[in-house]
């Protein structure tokens, strides 16, 4: 079963599959959003060495409350784009947790314009 509001996302019978695509070497490690059908993930670690794919997988087990051994590359391991596999977990949780994190995003967003917008009138 798939969530069609969110395409990078998957059931499978053991949990969950999540699409992401990439950007190492970044100035911190953050989800940057929906791109396509991927979740856009920055990290910091350099992609040498797999630096960056265990950072990727350190950083996406924090922000979803995993522990990191409930995550694993299934593909993608030198590309940009990545198959995250997600054992033992549902995916609503998963699901839950990606939505709020999203939203926020979009929140920090929307403060960042309507600063700018009342600098730009003057107000």
């Amino acid at each position: 079963m798939q969530d069609t509001s969110l395409p990078c996302l998957w059931e499978t019978p053991t949990g969950c599959f999540l699409k992401i695509l990439i950007h190492p070497r970044s100035a911190q490690d953050k989800i940057e959003g929906l791109q396509g059908d991927a979740l856009k993930i920055s990290v910091s670690a350099p992609p040498i060495e797999g630096k960056a794919n265990e950072a990727c997988l350190r950083f996406l087990a924090d922000q979803f409350g995993l522990s990191r051994s409930q995550l694993s590359l299934r593909g993608g391991l030198r590309s940009r784009h990545k198959l995250i596999a997600i054992d033992g977990c549902a995916i609503h949780q998963i699901l839950g947790r990606l939505h709020s994190l999203l939203d926020r995003r979009r929140q920090s967003y929307s403060l960042i314009s309507d600063t700018e917008e009342t600098t730009k009138s003057g107000r």
